[in-house]
């Protein structure tokens, strides 16, 4: 078994000098290549959106599925995997961009 991982270690270690000898990017590589990129960059903070709570609610049939969701007073249907109470409102934000000088001003 040991031999087993000396090979497998011995494999990784020349597939990854292969990659840098030709200029490849490493699959193996554990560093952040993403940090170098992110320079300059706004901070990105968002609050928690989880749900405080989840249930899972079961009915004994039709009736009381439809009294239930008279009270909900949302739309379900027979797709929905879930909903939450009270309704929540999707916002839109792919027509929102940062623009340098921006300091929580406009929201284009």
């Amino acid at each position: 078994m040991a031999d087993e991982h000396t090979e497998r270690d011995n494999f990784q270690e020349q597939m990854e000098e292969q990659a840098e000898a030709e200029g490849q990017a490493s699959l193996f590589d554990k560093g952040k290549s993403w940090q170098n990129h992110w320079q300059g960059m706004p901070e990105y903070l968002h609050e928690d959106q989880t749900p405080f709570r989840s249930l899972l609610v079961h009915f004994a049939s039709q009736q009381d599925l439809d009294e239930f969701l008279a009270l909900l007073d949302q739309t379900v249907t027979e797709r929905t995997k879930y909903v939450w109470y009270p309704e929540l409102k999707h916002g839109t934000f792919m027509n929102k961009c940062w623009r340098e000088g921006d300091e929580g001003g406009d929201e284009n």
